[in-house]
This record gives structure tokens, C-alpha cells and sequence, in this order.
């Protein structure tokens, strides 16, 4: 009976002393207690911007809609420039905290129904949480040259205010490059930490980003720091394509001899530039419509030692028509596809071997 009874506690207590870890980062049971959002997470709850979903759950990898998008930065606005939240739930549950950004400039006119409803978009947050930020709070810490976030569009009314957040060291980049994924949903952990960062100020990030790369081998070597074998950029589409406008941006263009132009039919126009040393070849990329969808490699169209080229290719979003095969002098090889991502728009590229130096 002894064993039974000792066998029973020691069974409870390795439950107990598995269960408490659960709970202990942060409060929630979904929180791992390395995660790298921890410190975040716990300077947004102590100050009660932001709450668990139900049943202790934090759901760090959970998307935000936009009704709470304007709730978490009306209510960071009143924090910031009277010390303490008084805005309270309306009917709709978000009506005062939508009421409170229009007027005091957090947002330029309330949410319609489905908006509210929907995900919200990186940089729509991003936009919301920077004019929630007094004016006079927002010291910038952080040398961040115009066009150094890769994939912040140029036209983009969110661009500007995007950009003092990096000055501010409140955003850092999601990948090394410092690119902020603007079309992209929002995780609740990486909310957590664009608006502790914005709360307290010790934890901001000092870092620096480069200016785009204003030669060819300029480009090449940041090409090639990043272990890629070529840099490509997206161009635009060539019936709206601006040579002029793109010079600008692309100072190096203008050292395309105007041969390196590979025309494989479609209207995108890419710009590829070997890194030194690798040979790049353009194939004919078919898709096989009547058997099994995929795809063989066709003609050798066109072959670069090194030089940049342009490429116009692609009809359709989905299909592409064209491959590149990349050949270093060490045999070391790639395969690539130029496209554009589904997903926002953005050159899609693998995670390694193509450094995306595109001026979105």
C-alpha cells in the first residue's frame, strides 16, 4: 500500500513541476519560455496593451484584424500622450477606439465592416502605430538612408512613417537585409514587439542599413557576401516600363550593353547580374499542359560570362517560361526561374543563392 501511495505522489509532482512551465512564460500556456519575443510580450501585457485569447492562450503566430489594429494603437496613442488608457469597449466593440484614431489622426477615416474584419497588412500597423507616436517622441536613433529597405515601395502613402520606425529603432528588418514585408498579415508576436518597442524606449534596436548599391561591382560583392551567385531585380512591366525612371534608381543600367537583352516572351522585365566569375545560361522553360504539369528545359537561348542582361519573360503569373542555370568557377551551381510572388507582389526568390536588390 506504502508503494502505491509513494508511487501515486511521485506521479502527481513530475505532472505539477511539467505543467508549471507551461504557464510561466509570460502567463500563457502556448508560450515557450525561449521565446524571443518573452521580454516583448511581458512589457505589453504589464502595461495592458495587449491580452491573451481565451483559455490562457497567447497565440503568438495568430494574425490581427484590423478592428484591433486601431484598438492596440488608439489605445498606445492615449498611453503615450496622457500617460493612461480610458478608452473602453463601444458598440461595435471597437466604435470609440475607431472614433479616437479619427480624430486624433492615427487613421484617416473609420474601418468599413469587412476591413475590420480582415487581417491586418504589415505596414497598415506599422503606418497606425508610428502616428499614434507623438510627434515630439520620436527621436530617431538610427542612420537609415532613403531607399535601404529593399522592399518599401517608393510610392507607398505608408513609406515615410515606415521609415522613422526603423530610424527609431523600433522595426529592424525580418530578415538581414532589413526588408519589412509590407503586403504580409502580422503575427501577435511580431505585434508584440513593434509596440513594446514603441512603449519603452530601452528597448529599441541600434543598427544601420546600407544605401542601395550605386555600381555594378558594388552590387556584385554585396551579392556575394550573401553567398548568391547572381543579384536580380524586378524592373516592372515592360509595356509601362520607364527607362529614365529606372536609371535613376539603377545608375549601373546604363552599363547593359544594349545586346544583353533576352526576350523569352512575356511582359516582366528582370534585371540579372552574375556574380564575377559565373556563367549564367537563359533556357526556354516549358510547361507540359497535357501531362503531368511539370516542367523541361528547352533551347539554350542566350549565354552571359559574368555580364549583367535584362530579361523579358513570363505571360502568366502562375507559369513561368524560362530558366537560368548559374555556374561558378568552383562547379558550384543554381537553377533559377524569375517570377513574381503570389503572395505580394515582390520578386520571388529562393532563400539562398539570389540576392534581390530591387527599389520596390
Amino acid at each position: 500500500m506504502k508503494k502505491r501511495v509513494f508511487a501515486l505522489i511521485l506521479t502527481l509532482t513530475l505532472c505539477l513541476s511539467l505543467s508549471v512551465p507551461a504557464f510561466a512564460a509570460g502567463g500563457f500556456r502556448d508560450v515557450d519560455k525561449d521565446a524571443w519575443y518573452l521580454e516583448y510580450l511581458d512589457t505589453v501585457v504589464r502595461s495592458g496593451l495587449i491580452n491573451g485569447r481565451e483559455n490562457g492562450l497567447f497565440a503568438p503566430n495568430d494574425s490581427i484584424t484590423g478592428a484591433e489594429a486601431v484598438k492596440l494603437a488608439a489605445c498606445l496613442g492615449q498611453l503615450l500622450s496622457e500617460g493612461s488608457v480610458s478608452l473602453t469597449n463601444g458598440s461595435p466593440w471597437y466604435a470609440s477606439y475607431m472614433e479616437y484614431a479619427v480624430e486624433n489622426g492615427i487613421i484617416d477615416s473609420a474601418l468599413d465592416p469587412y476591413t475590420a474584419r480582415a487581417p491586418i497588412m504589415r505596414a497598415e500597423l506599422m503606418d497606425m502605430v508610428c502616428r499614434a507616436i507623438p510627434p515630439s517622441q520620436r527621436k530617431e536613433i538610427n542612420s537609415i538612408p532613403d531607399g535601404s529597405i529593399p522592399d518599401l515601395r517608393t510610392y507607398a502613402d505608408y513609406r515615410d512613417n515606415v521609415y522613422t520606425l526603423y530610424r527609431m529603432g523600433i522595426l529592424t528588418g525580418s530578415d538581414k537585409r532589413g526588408s519589412c514585408f509590407p503586403e504580409r498579415p502580422i503575427r501577435r508576436s511580431e505585434v508584440a514587439a513593434l509596440v513594446a518597442r514603441a512603449v519603452d524606449k530601452d528597448l529599441r534596436v541600434v543598427f544601420s542599413l546600407a544605401a542601395p548599391a550605386s555600381t555594378l561591382s558594388e552590387l556584385r560583392q554585396r551579392a556575394e557576401d550573401d553567398g548568391a551567385l547572381c543579384a536580380a531585380a524586378l524592373l516592372g512591366y515592360a509595356p509601362a516600363y520607364d527607362e529614365s525612371a529606372a536609371e535613376k534608381l539603377y545608375p549601373f543600367l546604363t552599363e547593359v550593353p544594349a545586346e544583353n537583352c533576352v526576350v523569352t516572351g512575356g511582359e516582366e522585365l528582370h534585371f540579372i547580374v552574375p556574380c564575377q566569375g559565373v556563367t549564367a545560361r537563359v533556357y526556354a522553360y516549358d510547361f507540359d499542359w497535357a501531362g503531368d504539369g511539370g516542367y523541361t528545359r528547352g533551347e539554350l537561348l542566350a549565354e552571359f560570362n559574368g555580364e549583367p542582361f535584362l530579361l523579358r519573360c513570363n505571360f502568366s503569373d502562375i507559369v513561368t517560361n524560362t530558366l537560368i542555370v548559374f555556374t561558378a568557377e568552383n562547379g558550384r551551381t543554381l537553377s533559377y526561374s524569375p517570377s513574381i510572388s503570389l503572395e505580394d507582389g515582390t520578386l520571388a526568390v529562393p532563400e539562398s543563392g539570389v540576392y534581390d536588390f530591387t527599389r520596390y
